[in-house]
């Protein structure tokens, strides 16, 4: 009897192979329709399985709410009625009692209409009414599942030791790398979360919004009027006249700007909000004076000053010290966009597309200059010219905030590219490659 199920969620036997329900009285005779299978019911076995799983010799009656489907049993996809709690194996049968019982014309792009999966007890004309199911996959979590989710979380949990005596196996290469966490240790989180929040119409820093807008959208406008040497020249990382033959351009969907002037946006609020915690040059300090300033003056005046400000903070040496090891504001402001909520620091394939982005708008901000050079100072008659003098802030090899973000672009890429991560799915065991477990949740085909 290994083809048929005792079901005590249906209350009754189920065939495998037929995939329908079979009562006690009828399954001598329903065997005997297996003609390969040469199988005599014993009738004392019989009646004990009855006995032990509650097993009636009757139909079972249809259930009244969704059941979480009956495994043997055949998975059909059907309609639901919108005026009643009938289910139809075929649209043609759902518009015909619509029509009949509740005087209704249904279309079949009805949103009213809800598709849904159905099961049947049988073929006969008085037992193959469908019902409603709830598939088993999306209601049951397997043990497998459990465990992969919680062994998810245990990895992205933050050590609570201080950072000064956490053990370094606990840490991820990334991080042993960057020793980022030293920076935030004894931090509060939400206050360094604030400090790179955009700004709200109630927040004195809402007027940097349009400013940032209006700075960024004047400089990438120029791009295609820009000399091509000149191009190449910013677009090359590396002091050489080999020159990269990619000159520097626009983005190919006119949209992604946004996402770039939102970085250099948080950038100015990092600053102006957290400026008491840093140590500045007096160039910078002057320069960030002067924007805070300009936020009760025109547009002009603003844009004016985040492009001082950007030029000066993009134009210095900064050398770490015993006393402060991230001197930066940039690579601390990097530091802070990569916290999360828990206190715990992303991995280095979420912060590549921070450096890329802070890249390419070091770029336009050396752009902007090279403009203004050629436009302003006779020692500067070219886009090139102005694009050479500059080389030294957008090249590697100095002492250099692009120095600084191109080497850690280059170190968390090599690291994503070199380190095996835990599997997102696998076929659960048993399942004949049936459901998936993906990211800890079962999946069924």
């Amino acid at each position: 009897m290994t083809f048929l199920r005792a079901l005590s969620l249906a209350g009754a036997f189920i065939c495998v192979a037929c995939k329908v329900v079979v009562l006690p009285s009828a399954l001598s005779y329903h065997i005997r329709q297996h003609n390969n299978t040469r199988i005599s019911v014993d009738i004392n076995q019989l009646n004990k399985i009855t006995e032990d799983e509650g097993i009636l010799d009757e139909w079972p009656s249809i259930p009244a709410a969704p059941p979480v489907q009956y495994e043997g049993l055949v998975v059909e996809e059907g309609f639901s009625c919108p005026f009643c709690s009938c289910v139809f194996g075929a649209w043609k049968s759902l518009a015909n009692h619509a029509r009949e019982e509740h005087a209704q014309s249904l279309s079949e792009r009805d949103s009213s209409i809800r598709r849904v999966h159905i099961q049947r007890f049988g073929r006969g004309v008085s037992f193959k009414t469908p019902f409603e199911v709830k598939l088993r996959a999306l209601q049951l979590q397997s043990s497998q599942a459990d465990y992969l989710e919680a062994m998810r979380k245990d990895l992205n949990a933050r050590p609570s030791l201080p950072s000064s005596e956490v053990d370094h196996r606990h840490i991820s290469p990334w991080h042993i790398t960057t020793r980022w966490h030293l920076y935030l240790d004894n931090r509060d989180i939400s206050e360094a979360l604030a400090l790179i929040t955009i700004p709200k119409e109630d927040d004195p820093l809402f007027f940097l919004v349009a400013c940032v807008k209006t700075y960024m959208q004047a400089i990438y406008d120029t791009i295609p009027h820009t000399s091509e040497v000149c191009r190449q020249i910013l677009n090359t990382d590396i002091q050489t006249e080999d020159l990269n033959h990619t000159p520097f351009s626009q983005h190919q969907m006119e949209d992604t700007l946004r996402a770039y002037s939102r970085l250099v946006l948080q950038l100015l609020c990092f600053l102006l909000r957290g400026e008491a915690d840093l140590v500045l040059p007096d160039a910078v300090s002057q320069a960030l004076a002067g924007l805070r300033c300009s936020l009760n003056m025109e547009v002009d005046d603003a844009t004016s000053a985040i492009h001082c400000l950007l030029l000066a903070l993009w134009t210095q040496n900064w050398c770490s010290t015993q006393a402060n090891p991230f001197p930066d504001p940039t690579v601390r402001f990097v530091i802070h966009t990569q916290l999360n909520r828990d206190g715990s620091l992303k991995g280095p394939k979420d912060v590549t597309g921070i450096f890329a982005k802070l890249v390419y708008n070091m770029r336009l901000v050396f752009l902007k200059e090279c403009h203004r050079l050629s436009a302003e100072d006779p020692a500067h008659p070219s886009h090139a010219v102005a694009a050479r003098s500059l080389r030294l802030w957008f090249t590697i090899g100095q002492e250099s905030t692009f120095h600084s973000l191109r080497s850690l672009q280059h170190r968390a890429s090599s690291i994503v590219v070199s380190t095996q991560n835990e599997p997102n799915m696998k076929w659960k065991d048993g399942s004949n490659f049936t459901t998936l477990i993906y990211l800890g949740h079962e999946v069924s085909l």
